[in-house]
């Protein structure tokens, strides 16, 4: 459906982000997740709008034949999440309802990447020593037109994409955030050898290296959502890195609500995936690859989604509807009813 239909005129774009510009210093962007991350705009219910989103890598992986970027990329800064995004009414126990009615590609940056990263960098989880011991980072960048992909790193190949977020979820509460972390640190613990963390890594703990909030915060607040952030590379309860290729146009999301607004945040967008991810590394250049490697490579590159969402809970609640676009940056709309 074309959303600009159900408003009589152009969608607002409510967050815009410069794609000309790495992720650093960008106001709108978050790569943690943290109860105390305050929001960066607001919606009512029965709104409609857009937002920007960067690919996942912040701008780390660049259009060229070499795979270096990917081979130093900084995984600590991974991903670079549009938000969090207030929807008014919504309160603990309520469920919000994103429908995505649109995904396309950012007209500024046709392009998108697929690889895979270095075993000690990001490799899968069945990435083991043995196995593996040639095993390197690797790029292939792909042209975009319309819904095709084609490549000049792997020539004769013509892939068809559906645009999808990988990641979109809410902000958690106090209490579960530390039950996120007490449960993954105790996940790393109880797989030691010897003392010795599993590489590659079987959880990521909280960590103030490469970690990103762009509102300006009082330094404590800041430090605090840095030193307890939780990582953005699992899926958790409240939605997440669920990397579904079907997330695509006409598709929905049920995501829970933890704090009064929801903080809906979203990012991480691929041009296409397979089924599921079991390695650790393919993506492209959309608004993002996750760690995790792919049999088969995923593309990842400048989009633009537009969805709508609701919110559905016990209690008189919010429904909101919202779109998105992704590309290097990629755009959502969103639209929030009220559905008491």
């Amino acid at each position: 459906m074309d959303a600009s239909k159900m408003t009589g005129g152009p969608i607002p774009t409510l967050i815009k982000l410069d794609l000309t510009k790495p992720a650093a210093g960008q106001k709108s962007l978050m790569n943690r997740w943290h109860n105390d991350i305050p929001f960066v705009a607001s919606v009512k219910p029965g709104s409609i709008f857009k937002v920007d989103c960067l690919e996942w890598t912040g701008g780390q992986v660049k259009n060229n034949d070499n795979a270096d970027d990917l081979r130093d990329i900084d995984l600590t800064s991974v991903h670079q999440l549009t938000g969090p995004i207030e929807v008014q009414g919504a309160e603990p126990g309520d469920m919000i309802e994103v429908i995505f009615h649109d995904v396309a590609f950012h007209p500024d940056a046709p392009w998108g990447f697929s690889g895979i990263f270095e075993r000690e960098n990001g490799g899968g989880l069945f990435a083991g020593p043995e196995d593996f011991k040639e095993y390197h980072a690797a790029k292939a960048i792909w042209d975009l037109t319309g819904v095709y992909a084609t490549s000049r790193h792997i020539p004769g190949v013509r892939l068809a994409g559906v645009p999808h977020p990988g990641l979109v979820g809410t902000l958690p509460s106090a209490e579960l955030l530390a039950k996120w972390n007490e449960r993954e640190c105790g996940l790393i613990e109880a797989c030691k050898v010897n003392g010795v963390e599993k590489v590659p890594a079987v959880a990521l703990p909280p960590n103030k290296q490469g970690a990103y909030v762009g509102q300006d915060l009082p330094e404590a607040v800041r430090e605090k959502i840095y030193r307890e952030g939780a990582r953005t590379i699992p899926g958790r309860e409240h939605g997440g890195n669920c990397d579904i290729k079907n997330l695509s146009r006409g598709s929905k999301a049920y995501l829970p609500v933890f704090q009064s607004g929801a903080g809906l945040a979203i990012g991480d967008l691929h041009s296409r995936r397979v089924t599921a991810s079991l390695l650790s590394a393919a993506q492209s250049r959309w608004p993002a690859p996750s760690p995790w490697k792919s049999t088969s490579s995923r593309t990842a590159s400048s989009c633009s989604a537009t969805a709508r969402c609701r919110s559905i809970c016990p209690r008189p609640s919010t429904r909101c509807t919202a779109t998105r676009s992704c590309s290097k940056a990629s755009e959502s709309t969103c639209t929030a009813t009220d559905a008491r």
